[in-house]
């Protein structure tokens, strides 16, 4: 059995139980990121129902808060907002490229079975052939809730061949290691934004922390009221040797990988010039941090190894 990426302390065995998803009120936080100058975090919010061709869908507003560090501003941005429900076990997401719902997540599958990525936004670098294999199931109790989870296998396709990943879905959470609109993940390399892993989940009875985070808007470097980063990483994925932005030449920098669990899985020192060693790592998500030699804090946030 494959090892599951989502960890809690109590798993159960499966029980029939109504799903929620995304009650009013629920808030998620994703990452945000502009290649080498603009970081923060995208907040999605559930504000109520609408109708779309007769169906009634939960309404998901979306807006962007960052920080540049070209023109060391601050700022925050309204995006289009998601529309989606639920229904028997199959959450739906609505693509507006074709006026249709799309399947999000099918929490009725089991170890074995698929199914597409709902084109949200519209394939750009990944074909619309990417999709999601589940290769095992159960539930946790999250907050006195129970919540069934999907561990999968994300495989995403295109030019470059195929790259798969693994992700956890969770009721209410949704993923756990990528972005809410699964072809965001390719697409952010295109566009440049958004694409960053979820830093936590809220509603009234659920509190979801992603254990890479310390709260729902400092991973990527804004902490109540955010604080730039001095420096960057590339490439984002990357595979056998990252590089430094912003980092002097010569001056000793301390880089350390830690897993979802926390545990540190690489920790050396390294500089601009030589770049830092990533090949022993694993395919999937890390958190990476950077400090000088003085124990000054350059860089903190997500990083996928290939």
């Amino acid at each position: 059995m494959k090892p599951v990426a989502f960890f809690f302390a109590c798993l159960f065995s499966y029980v029939s139980h109504a799903q929620v998803w995304a009650p009013t009120g629920a808030t998620w936080h994703y990452g945000f990121f502009i290649p080498f100058n603009t970081t923060g975090y995208v907040h999605f919010e559930a504000v109520g129902d609408t109708m779309i061709d007769g169906q009634t869908t939960r309404k998901i507003t979306r807006t962007t808060h960052y920080y540049n560090g070209d023109t060391q501003q601050y700022g925050s941005f309204e995006m289009s907002p998601v529309f989606s429900h639920a229904d028997a076990g199959i959450v739906w997401i609505y693509v507006p490229d074709s006026a249709s719902f799309d399947t999000l997540y099918n929490f009725n599958a089991g170890p074995g079975d698929r199914w597409q990525l709902a084109p949200m936004p519209q394939p750009v670098v990944c074909y619309p052939e990417s999709r999601m294999d589940v290769v095992d199931t159960g539930t946790t109790l999250l907050n006195g809730v129970l919540l069934r989870w999907l561990a999968v296998d994300v495989h995403y396709i295109g030019d470059f061949n195929e790259q798969v990943l693994p992700d956890t879905i969770v009721e209410r959470i949704g993923s756990t290691a990528f972005y809410m609109l699964p072809h965001d993940f390719c697409n952010g390399f295109v566009d440049g934004a958004e694409g960053g892993g979820l830093f936590c989940y809220q509603d009234a009875q659920v509190d979801y922390l992603h254990p890479l985070f310390d709260d729902c808007v400092n991973g990527l470097g804004l902490e109540a009221g955010p604080v730039p980063q001095t420096l960057s990483i590339y490439p984002n994925p990357g595979n056998e040797r990252i590089q430094f932005s912003g980092a002097p030449d010569g001056r000793p920098l301390h880089v350390r990988f830690t897993d979802p669990l926390g545990r540190i899985v690489a920790d050396g020192t390294a500089t601009r010039t030589e770049g830092f060693d990533v090949s022993s790592l694993p395919t999937g998500l890390f958190h990476c941090t950077i400090k000088d030699n003085s124990g000054v804090s350059l860089y903190s946030g997500p990083w996928i190894k290939q």
